[in-house]
């Protein structure tokens, strides 16, 4: 047994019953055409994987993927937290529900399922609000986060916001939130300062 390779590296095995011609290529083989000698393209250079927290949609089972540095790392050791939360809340784009996530057994919006993740960062994310409960006596407001499919502004924040559905949301503690007087054009909106 013979092994050539040929112009582009490829591994060619030769068995003794094969015969070989004068220029190393089995006769059984057909020579390829030569190709016209073309520019080599670029290769896109490949982000670096990040880590993310990956939530699943209670409503409709899409998956969610978040930056965790982005978010502030409420999930990761108590010396790397940027913000202290239980919980955060999320909007979901592919049927626009607001719900909680948590990777905190016990936490409004754990799930079993969700987890941190090595994934290649794609989109950003951008804080909303930090939402308030009811409760008057309850100091616990939980961010809401958004992977927006365009460019978010002042200006469409709002008709973004009025389709989404605010069902079920929870603060922290577990007490009810209903969506924010912004949404509806009551008090005007500011976004928050972004987490450093």
């Amino acid at each position: 047994m013979r092994f050539l390779r040929d112009e582009r590296g490829e591994l060619l095995i030769l068995t003794p019953r094969d015969s070989v011609s004068p220029t190393g290529v089995p006769r059984s083989v057909p020579a390829a055409p030569a190709k016209a000698a073309s520019q080599p393209s670029a290769p896109q250079p490949r982000r670096p994987d990040t880590q993310h927290c990956r939530f699943f949609c209670q409503w409709c089972g899409a998956t969610i993927l978040l930056q965790h540095d982005r978010i502030g790392m409420p999930f990761g050791a108590p010396y790397l937290r940027k913000i202290e939360v239980r919980s955060i809340g999320a909007v979901c784009n592919a049927c626009n529900h607001v719900s909680n996530f948590s990777l905190f057994r016990g936490s409004p919006g754990y799930d079993t399922r969700n987890g941190l993740v090595p994934a290649e960062p794609r989109e950003d994310v951008v804080l909303i609000d930090w939402l308030k409960c009811k409760e008057e006596t309850c100091s616990y407001p939980l961010p809401l986060f958004l992977q927006p499919r365009q460019l978010v502004s002042l200006a469409t924040i709002q008709e973004i916001a009025l389709q989404w559905h605010w069902k079920e949301l929870t603060c922290q503690m577990g007490h009810r939130i209903v969506a924010p007087p912004w949404v509806f054009g009551r008090a005007p909106y500011q976004f928050p300062a972004p987490i450093r």
